[in-house]
């Protein structure tokens, strides 16, 4: 390896700990291409680079460090070795894929870890440190580019330096960098008189004092200024710095890291430390660190585009100068329509139930008193007419249902659906969906719930009344109130509930759900939800409300993952379903049930590694699995095993107080007759548009289906649709 000379003042002794590493499995498609094997046999070569150096090549194996192979996914290296370094330069760490008999072998990843950034980190002191770092496919293989791999696995490697020799190269780099910032200073006359003798010779420039004293300014004095508030440094007897808490009158020897601006950190009654984000005026259990930060960030940009387009929905839906969300609604007191117009005319008389009012602008609305809910629809208008024979009648629950008069039968199902295979199967959705509703509607319980909310404590108010409801009370017709605010709760606020409690409620900032990989949104149990002690009466909660939203029929504004609906649906998870939440491991477990796993020896057994908030942990998926190695007669059970274990790890709890708060509503069983794919659309509406349904569900004002600028609007549609 290229070393420092010891009399480098910028030089010190780094102990190096080559831990352990985590590969994805469906490395065989990279091994495969570069060594025509899959035989999962690495080892990690590392050397010493400068920052504008080359990336490595497939070739570049030799180096002067290299492990010894290990066949695994999960090699445990435990490779130690301590050389000198300069605190300027990378170490390079080189994944090596050997050959299974000839030992033979290719790069065919690489990461690299800056030193200093790595000291600067952590309070500019290496005492046995842990860096999870990233391996990464070289550039120049295009396996891993047609694959789709960015990421090949994970290293763990542990740095180890003294204190001293540490402090003391910081401060030789940042007296030389200075130096090389001051050529140009001839007022400075000491600088001007070491760079010219630094031009004359190689000399280096005098080595500072190693002195533990706090100094006035300088390396550590400028991150001293980066301590979060209420922590104080201090130095211990021995010359090592510490750190003290006074918000939990505690001390520490690892440097607290900064809080982003506008962060504040306290303690609650129960000694418990929280966090409080005064720009959005938040507060979360989880430290504010730059991964969380760039997730909220994610989160907020993909819910305010959700939100935005619900409420252009919502906006085009309700237009009216004087309408705002929260506000008033078309209401039961409004003008009635006492004079016939053109409208009634054509279309002939209301349905029984029904009447049209006016609201204070003059627009009409139709009043269904069966149901007790308000429209702007006109109930005659909706759909075409029916065939001959057929009547539209209305339950005592008001709910709609069919007549044939010829054939003397009634049916739920409308007969103006058609009898193509897709509306077919359309139409089977809203059979059951019609079930679903008759259901609900038949054990509405008389009366109605009142939920008082503010809007700037959604979700504790809610959280606060909801769980204080019994059985029956959840199944009255839910009526919303916002403090503050006068309205008449039709529905509109319902919607409005429902909605902005579901942004608050699902968002990853409150550490109950994360999204499930890094391209899909879709939300599913966090395993390290247990950071908020009362995470599992929250998952209770969360389940009423999900429950609600189907029994009142509302939509809420984020979906869950396939497989978490089918764990409602308590339906068996299959090998594809992996493939919806991680493509990445669903091609791992692919590749293991396509190829023998006694021939490419895998060293495979029944039991797994996953970490949670930084520990890895062994899970046996059968007693005794860790002694059990999978062959081709169990392999079967043993990617079942996996499967189930995959959408259950860390979360049991979490699922069993989401299943029983569900329950406080109605029981899952009525849930029996849809699929996963149905229940989504049925708690979030649909996420593809048909513009063919579109078309023929759209109500027009002033305009009719014939009008030019119709028939233009649907055409770009449909191209835009198709592009």
């Amino acid at each position: 390896m290229p070393s420092n000379t010891p009399e480098d003042p910028e030089c010190f002794d780094l102990g190096l700990k080559i831990s352990r590493a985590t590969l994805n499995h469906a490395y065989g498609i990279l091994s495969r291409t570069q060594l025509s094997t899959h035989r999962p046999k690495f080892s990690v070569a590392y050397t010493l680079v400068d920052p504008h150096t080359p990336l490595p090549t497939a070739d570049a194996v030799e180096t002067p460090y290299t492990t010894e192979a290990v066949r695994s996914w999960h090699p445990h290296f435990e490779h130690r070795s301590t050389f000198p370094v300069n605190v300027n330069r990378l170490i390079e760490f080189r994944l090596i894929a050997r050959h299974h008999s000839t030992d033979t072998g290719a790069v065919v990843g690489y990461c690299r870890l800056v030193l200093r950034r790595a000291a600067e980190t952590h309070g500019f002191r290496l005492d046995n440190r842990a860096f999870e770092l990233d391996f990464h496919p070289l550039p120049t293989d295009s396996a891993a580019l047609q694959a789709g791999l960015v990421k090949l696995g994970t290293l763990i490697v542990v740095l180890n330096a003294n204190a001293r020799d540490l402090h003391d190269a910081l401060s030789a780099s940042r007296v030389s960098s200075q130096v090389g910032d001051c050529v140009n200073r001839p007022t400075i006359s000491i600088v001007h008189e070491d760079t010219n003798s630094l031009r004359g010779n190689n000399t280096p420039p005098p080595r500072p004092p190693t002195t533990y004293s706090i100094p006035s300014s300088g390396l550590e004095d400028a991150n001293s200024e980066q301590l979060p508030p209420k922590w104080e440094r201090r130095i211990a007897p021995n010359g090592r710095p510490y750190y003290i808490d006074h918000l939990t009158k505690t001390t520490t020897w690892i440097r607290p890291p900064p809080l982003p601006s506008g962060w504040d950190r306290r303690v609650d009654p129960h000694g418990r430390v929280y966090y409080v984000d005064h720009n959005t005026r938040t507060t979360t259990w989880q430290h504010p660190s730059p991964d969380l930060l760039n997730t909220v960030a994610d989160w907020q940009q993909l819910s305010a585009s959700r939100s935005g387009a619900m409420q252009q929905q919502m906006n085009e839906r309700y237009e009216n100068s004087s309408w705002n969300p929260g506000g008033v609604v078309p209401s039961m007191t409004a003008t009635n329509t006492t004079q016939p117009n053109a409208a009634s005319d054509l279309y002939g008389p209301l349905p029984d139930g029904w009447e049209q009012r006016r609201d204070p602008q003059g627009r009409p609305y139709f009043v269904n008193h069966v149901s007790r809910t308000t429209q702007w629809e006109d109930p005659r208008v909706q759909g075409n007419p029916l065939p001959r024979g057929w009547e539209l009648r209305i339950t005592a629950e008001g709910f709609p249902y069919f007549i044939n008069h010829i054939k003397k039968i009634t049916t739920f199902e409308d007969p103006r659906r058609g009898e193509s295979g897709t509306l077919a199967k359309e139409w089977s959705f809203q059979h059951k969906v019609s079930s679903f509703r008759y259901l609900c509607h038949s054990n509405l319980v008389h009366g109605t719930t009142k939920i008082t909310v503010s809007r700037s404590n959604l979700l504790d108010d809610s959280f606060n009344q909801v769980m204080k409801l019994t059985t029956q009370e959840l199944r009255r017709r839910l009526y919303i109130i916002f403090e503050g605010e006068d309205g008449l709760d039709y529905g509109g606020l319902s919607r409005e509930w429902f909605f902005k409690l579901s942004t608050e409620l699902l968002n990853p900032m409150y550490c109950l759900f994360q999204y499930a990989s890094g391209t899909n949104y879709s939300l599913q149990i966090n395993p390290a939800s247990s950071v908020n002690p009362e995470h599992l009466q929250y998952f209770r909660f969360v389940g009423r409300f999900i429950a609600l939203a189907l029994y009142h029929g509302k939509f809420i504004d984020s979906g869950f993952t396939l497989p978490f609906y089918k764990r409602m649906l308590n339906k068996k998870i299959t090998l594809e379903d992996i493939e919806t939440v991680d493509s990445m491991y669903f091609q791992s477990l692919k590749y293991i049930q396509e190829c023998n796993v006694e021939e490419e020896e895998m060293d495979l057994c029944f039991s797994t590694e996953y970490e949670i908030l930084g520990e890895v942990k062994t899970h046996e998926l059968k007693p005794g699995g860790s002694e059990i190695p999978v062959t081709e007669a169990n392999k079967a059970e043993y990617l079942d095993l996996v499967v189930n274990w995959r959408f259950s790890r860390g979360v049991e709890e979490q699922t069993e107080a989401f299943l029983k708060g569900f329950a406080d509503v109605f029981p899952l069983q009525w849930l029996q007759y849809f699929d996963e794919r149905e229940l989504e659309v049925l708690l979030c509406g649909m996420q593809q548009l048909d513009v063919n349904d579109w078309e023929t569900n759209t109500i027009y004002k002033n305009y009719t289906a014939r009008s030019k600028e119709v028939q233009w609007f649907w055409q770009v549609s449909l191209l835009v649709l198709h592009m």
